[in-house]
């Protein structure tokens, strides 16, 4: 279990040292009209650290194929499959993406489903631009602590905030810095999106848990990537 609560940290995603930089000069009102088209094998590394604690360790997804997949709810959707570097009794997990680059669903090895988003986690609906808001409501089903029926439904709000520069340890971007959070409060993030590689390239989030209702804070940054050319 604890393996899949550190993959969700970073697959919904992925984040307290939230970046200080300003927006460049005639940006605001920067458009991306579409989703990138992620090059199959595509390697990206994560530093992921609690910043209460410094303590921290990296994590690596590499965009392994993209093929047909068949969702709870019997429609057929293209998907990216990224591998990433986190194991589970010896299976490789995976994590589903859309079209749009929104979460779908997590796997073990290619055939135990771990997690569903029906339809999907909507963290990204183009075009992106500044101001930019959306609610997206989900259906949530997680096989490691049984199946429910009906899944509960959950729904989030995201906006889009600022087009800033980010620096990771990976290097300085342009990013759209978009910020979500569930309705229930218990559970926030803020993440970078750079259409110069088609990627996040930063998260930080905040999740109460626990009888205490303490703060959980996690970053996530980009250590490096290899995008290969088409």
């Amino acid at each position: 279990m604890k393996i899949v609560r550190t993959i969700l940290s970073m697959a919904i995603f992925l984040l307290a040292c939230v970046c200080c930089a300003t927006t460049p000069a005639g940006e605001k009102g920067i458009i991306v009209e579409s989703p990138p088209t992620l090059v199959i094998g595509s390697k990206f590394v994560w530093q992921i650290t609690n910043p209460s604690t410094g303590e921290g360790y990296t994590e690596t997804w590499v965009v392994r194929e993209k093929k047909k997949h068949l969702t709870e709810r019997g429609e057929t959707k293209i998907v990216y499959w990224v591998e990433t570097s986190q194991k589970h009794k010896g299976e490789k997990v995976f994590i589903l993406y859309d079209m749009e680059l929104n979460d779908v669903a997590w796997f073990l090895g290619e055939g135990y489903k771990v997690r569903t988003f029906e339809p999907c986690l909507k963290l990204f609906k183009w075009p992106l631009k500044v101001g930019k808001k959306w609610n997206s409501a989900y259906f949530f089903q997680d096989y490691f602590m049984g199946q429910r029926i009906p899944p509960p439904r959950y729904s989030i709000a995201v906006e889009i905030m600022s087009y800033e520069e980010v620096k990771v340890p990976a290097g300085t971007f342009n990013a759209f810095k978009i910020s979500w959070r569930e309705y229930s409060f218990s559970y926030k993030e803020d993440f970078w999106y750079a259409p110069s590689i088609g990627f996040i390239v930063k998260r930080y989030k905040e999740e109460v848990i626990g009888e205490d209702k303490r703060v959980k804070k996690t970053l996530v940054e980009l250590l490096e990537y290899n995008i290969p050319q088409k």
